[in-house]
């Protein structure tokens, strides 16, 4: 084997010890990690890659609000690591790589996602402050809410623009895919070792995943929602290009999924297996699944096996949605319901905090429904769910074409992948999650950018086929000509 192929492989199993010996250095002193930071984005610049900023986004999208990346560099407001990172790739990309078209329909969401998005959170100006200290843990200041709730959640997104501007290679495509696998195979070794090592009652659940939560400041069921996204993606590997540290990253993921008792997770996962082998066409192997299921569900902790299947079963739908149909969703229909303006178009970010029913304590008080429709009905009305629904429609639409005729077994695979994650996306949808760009719906982006680059891909890859056959026929016409 040559040598940059024994590199290029060792690359996914250097992943363990380096992130270990980042965290290390990290807990001796922090501002080791912020010099090695400073020093990725300076060789950035000077090397003129900036794919390989990108990958190093998309390894560390899940711990982007770990206090190291948000460490405010001279004091100066917006100017976090993180961010620093972000706006350094875009910088390079547009610099130093020649963009590639893109669709009409591309064009247009993505374009439309941002205007609604903007306009949302400048309609929010109006009811935010009053509510900001209470729901956000901090004084409200209009330059941190907008760096905080607009200009990063852009900063989350623009992974997606950037693979469907500038990746269209096949080697580019296979480095995007393995540094969301490398992602999250670290996730999940953080996860585990601090089940394993640092927390101190493994059996109460609650708690468990409220120290992860404290160290990446996202909510255990937002960490759940990375695997939701990936672990599709860890199926098509696991059947078409199956190797040790797939496998192992995939077992790792699930017992994560364990730990953080995320319901919606368990189920979704559950979903996303069966849905996985069913578009693509492998019905042979879900007895065994069932099988497997049955068996892992048997040495499950009690606890957890409780918490899967709670609320399964029963007939009141207010006890299936663990109390949000009457203490959050209906009260906030029938206000919308009222108000034909607001049921249209909405009423800003976070509108939910700018209801009667939530000033007069009718609902529970959080900042977000529960439900991401709902959720979007509030803050854009139904033409800006419609202007989701219908683009999320589009996007399964092509990637289900794109799959029946790409001449790629493995990418065949992995755009069923994609397109079991967006689904389980949008089922996961029901108890929350959103449209915007926020940290926890991340992987979601990147995979859907993922899933518009091979299908790029795949047209490219045919017009040149198709080009290479005219030109050995026309090849094959001079030389009888000449005979």
């Amino acid at each position: 084997m040559q040598l940059s192929g024994v590199i290029r492989k060792s690359r996914y199993a250097l992943v363990i010890p380096g992130g270990i010996a980042i965290a290390l250095l990290n807990a001796k002193d922090p501002m080791i990690t912020v010099a090695l930071i400073l020093g990725v984005i300076v060789s950035l610049y000077l090397t003129k890659r900036p794919l390989d900023g990108l990958l190093i986004l998309l390894v560390i999208t899940p711990f982007a609000g770990i206090e190291i990346l948000n460490y405010q560099i001279a004091g100066i407001p917006g100017m976090k690591l993180y961010n620093l990172l972000s706006a350094v790739v875009i910088i390079c990309f547009v610099l130093f790589r020649k963009s590639q078209p893109i669709s009409g329909y591309e064009r247009v969401f993505t374009y439309g996602l941002i205007i609604l998005f903007i306009v949302s959170i400048i309609r929010s100006l109006s009811y935010i402050p009053e509510m900001y200290s209470i729901f956000f843990e901090e004084e409200y200041s209009l330059v941190r809410y907008l760096q905080s709730y607009l200009l990063k959640p852009l900063l989350v997104f623009l992974p997606f623009i950037m693979i469907v501007k500038f990746i269209r290679s096949e080697g580019e495509i296979n480095k995007v895919i393995y540094s969301i696998f490398t992602s999250i195979l670290l996730l999940s070794v953080f996860i585990l070792g601090m089940y394993i090592f640092i927390t101190p009652n493994k059996s109460d659940f609650e708690s468990v995943r409220r120290g992860f939560g404290a160290v990446l400041h996202l909510h255990g069921n937002d960490i759940a929602d990375f695997y939701i996204a990936v672990y599709p993606l860890l199926l098509a590997f696991i059947v078409r290009k199956r190797n040790a540290l797939i496998v192992t990253t995939t077992l790792v993921s699930l017992l994560a999924v364990g730990i953080l008792y995320s319901r919606t997770a368990y189920l979704v996962i559950i979903m996303s297996t069966l849905l996985f082998f069913l578009i693509s066409s492998r019905k042979r192997y879900i007895p065994y699944i069932a099988i497997t299921a049955a068996i892992v569900f048997l040495v499950m902790p009690p606890t957890i096996v409780e918490r899967a299947v709670g609320g399964i079963g029963d007939k009141d739908l207010n006890d299936i949605s663990a109390g949000r149909t009457e203490q959050i969703w209906m009260p906030l229909i029938n206000e919308y319901i009222e108000e034909p303006v607001k049921l249209l178009i909405g009423a800003g970010r976070y509108a939910i905090m700018n209801t009667d029913v939530f000033r007069d304590n009718v609902i529970l008080r959080m900042i977000h429904a529960h439900n991401m429709y709902l959720d979007a009905v509030l803050d854009v009305g139904v033409l800006g769910l419609a202007f989701f629904l219908y683009f999320f429609g589009k996007f399964l639409i092509l990637l289900s074409k794109t799959h029946k005729s790409i001449n790629n077994a493995l990418y065949a695979d992995m755009l069923y992948g994609i397109e079991v994650s967006l689904l389980a996306f949008l089922v996961s949808g029901f108890t929350g999650r959103g449209f915007f760009p926020t940290l926890y719906n991340a992987f979601v982006w990147i995979i859907l950018g993922l899933g518009l680059s091979i299908i790029h891909w795949a047209k490219d890859s045919q017009i040149s086929r198709l080009q290479s056959l005219e030109r050995g026929v026309l090849n094959e016409k001079a030389c009888l000509d000449n005979e």
